[in-house]
């Protein structure tokens, strides 16, 4: 990391950008002010909607024609907001390295990476053709990438996620830049290989000193991987300083917020402290501090007078009118030991409410000759007790998606059994099965896609007892507003649209959709994968009250090992089809006997235990798989 008195690489000095829009103009950022140094790491950490992915587009000349900017980004001293035209391509080709969520949508299907990484070379450096497919499969080499000179010649589609995010991280170092910039480089990629692409990013930074701007909205990223910490509320920056002072001594209460909203390994069995409500729509920010209605700190001049950023008395910088007061006294530490205690599941062992034996789903792959079969499945048995969550936790293509649309009865099984309160739905025709259905319910991770857009929330909400012929139109009303109520909505909400929906709001909708018929089990595929930290916390608060209101049985689908932790009894572990660990809660992330268990729990981020966990490291870790994580054998439920 650079001395404090270093020239600055970049600096970002109140930068504003708004765009034009036919309801009027929207702010999207609002002064933003941070500076990077070379070879250092700086984190841009916020939710949707807070501006950090607008500012990095500004930065690298990237905004459609509709956004205005102001302000001041100079990069070694030179103002680059004015660049325009061929003037700006080649000074971003020469300067910056860019890598984006989806490498998909950045990588041309049509030709192989090695190509793609060659034109690079040939077209800014001049380099003849065999000089620069020479230097990509170096550069693939660089990003550890396993047998350069073959995966050179593969297409994008035959690549893993992780590969394909190393290809465009090769991509972006082809022309050694002194600044990479990285917009949420992997919210789409497992734990394990998420972890072996930021040590990666790590290590070339060291290696060829260079700046790096990373986007994200995981705090756990943010603390594995940052020199400095930068927090965006509604399109501000709230908080500034080192990843050890915002991180572990926040001095704004959003940041302290955020914190105590993340699901932690460490406190397992604590509620999460969620913050109420939604963020603010950029249309329409609050007067004041745009946090002020979400705040538990906030005063009436919270409402009224904007806070400039302020030292702390931890040393960084925050946005808040009350900051030295309530870091003096300790109030923004109430994060660290989670909330109340969370209630113990009360079922007994032998309340079984579902049952699944031997169950097999295979897919037949090619034709002819070539004919095989694909085994999604692979004979995994287990159950489910009465007002209990079994938690199913894996990695991409484990199995745990197609497992819970057979459970849902959305696809039939190759073999094996599946029985719900003593019926075996594996067999069951259409009719009988819908006479079922009214017992099982399922919510899907995108709202938005299971929903109509051109109906109400109230006919969505609705639209389940209509099918089943509940009641009469005032009586399905009066439903409807019960539901919107017990999810934490307010009875207008059924006269709105989807699309004017937070998807916050929207999963909440959907929610309150499956329990319409009052069923006792619901199957939750990604509830809240797709959501911010913050609305994650509600949605997975909600989902622990209603289970102990109505007596619900879950099957929680998901990838993130702490949010699964925090909402179910027992987990399951999946890899390759097959359960490799079965177990309660405390035994599986206290106590795993797995290997593959163990390597997952590793790959997990804690902005306390992980600070600074690929900074500074010379070489990789020798543990550090390329691939994700190997299987264990079966485990036995």
């Amino acid at each position: 990391m650079a001395g404090a008195d270093a020239v600055p690489l970049l600096e970002v000095d109140g930068l504003d950008v708004a765009f034009d829009t036919p309801k009027g103009t929207v702010h999207a950022v609002r002064g933003a002010t941070w500076s990077l140094h070379q070879g250092e790491t700086l984190v841009v950490l916020g939710e949707s909607g807070s501006g950090k992915s607008v500012s990095l587009h500004a930065i690298a000349g990237l905004l459609p024609k509709t956004g205005r900017t102001a302000g001041r980004v100079r990069f070694q001293g030179r103002d680059v907001l004015g660049l325009r035209g061929e003037e700006l391509r080649r000074f971003c080709a020469e300067n910056y390295g860019m890598v984006f969520q989806d490498p998909m949508s950045s990588l041309d299907p049509s030709f192989t990476v090695g190509d793609q990484i060659a034109e690079i070379l040939r077209v800014h450096r001049g380099a003849s053709a065999s000089d620069a497919w020479e230097r990509a499969v170096e550069l693939l080499a660089q990003v550890r990438i396993d047998d350069p000179p073959r995966r050179a010649k593969q297409y994008p589609h035959e690549l893993s996620g992780g590969m394909r995010q190393r290809i465009m991280i090769a991509m972006a170092i082809a022309l050694e830049p002194p600044l990479f910039l990285a917009d949420e480089p992997t919210t789409a990629l497992d734990t394990s290989v998420r972890g072996a692409v930021l040590e990666t990013m790590a290590e070339l930074r060291d290696r060829l000193s260079m700046g790096v701007v990373l986007i994200t909205h995981d705090i756990g990223v943010a603390a594995a991987v940052a020199d400095r910490v930068a927090v965006m509320y509604a399109g501000r920056v709230v908080e500034y300083g080192t990843a050890e002072q915002v991180l572990h001594d926040p001095g704004h209460p959003y940041t302290a917020a955020l914190l105590g909203s993340l699901p932690r390994l460490r406190t397992l069995r604590s509620a999460l402290t969620a913050i109420p409500g939604s963020p603010p729509n950029a249309a329409r920010t609050p007067t004041g501090c745009s946090f002020h209605p979400r705040c538990r700190f906030a005063t009436d001049e919270c409402a009224t007078e904007l806070p400039l950023l302020r030292p702390t008395g931890s040393g960084q910088v925050a946005a808040c009118h009350w900051t030295e007061r309530l870091t003096a006294d300790g109030d923004l530490g109430y994060w660290r030991d989670g909330g109340e205690p969370l209630a113990a599941g009360t079922a007994e062992d032998t309340d079984v409410f579902v049952t699944v034996e031997n169950l097999v789903k295979e897919y037949p792959l090619g034709s002819g000759r070539k004919a095989r079969t694909l085994r999604a499945v692979d004979d995994i048995s287990f159950t489910i007790a009465k007002g209990t969550t079994l938690g199913l936790v894996g990695e991409s293509g484990s199995g745990k998606s197609t497992t819970a649309m057979i459970m849902a009865g959305l696809t039939t099984p190759t073999a094996g059994r599946v029985s719900i309160d003593g019926v075996d739905i594996a067999r069951l025709s259409g009719k009988a099965m819908r006479s079922v259905r009214r017992n099982l319910q399922v919510v899907f991770q995108d709202p938005f896609s299971s929903m109509d857009p051109r109906m109400t929330i109230g006919q969505i909400v609705d639209e389940p007892l209509l099918v089943h012929k509940m009641g009469d139109r005032a009586a399905r009303r009066k439903r409807v507003t019960e539901l919107l109520d017990l999810v934490g909505l307010d009875a207008e909400y059924a006269g709105r649209y989807p699309h004017q929906l937070s998807g916050g709001q929207a999963q909440r909708v959907a929610i309150a959709r499956a329990l319409s018929l009052e069923p006792a089990l619901l199957v939750l595929d990604e509830p809240v994968a797709a959501l911010d930290l913050s609305i994650q916390a509600q949605i997975l608060n909600l989902l622990r009250d209603l289970q102990q209101r109505l007596g619900l049985t879950y099957l929680f689908i998901g990838h993130d090992l702490a949010a699964v932790a925090y909402i179910s009894d027992r987990v399951a572990v999946m890899s390759n089809g097959q359960i490799v660990e079965i177990d309660e809660v405390e035994s599986i992330y206290q106590r795993p006997a797995a290997a593959y268990t163990r390597q997952l729990l590793d790959a997990v981020l804690d902005p306390e235990t992980d600070l600074g966990r690929y900074l500074n490291r010379a070489e990789p870790r020798p543990d550090r798989k390329e691939q994700p994580c190997e299987p264990s054998v079966p485990a036995t439920p």
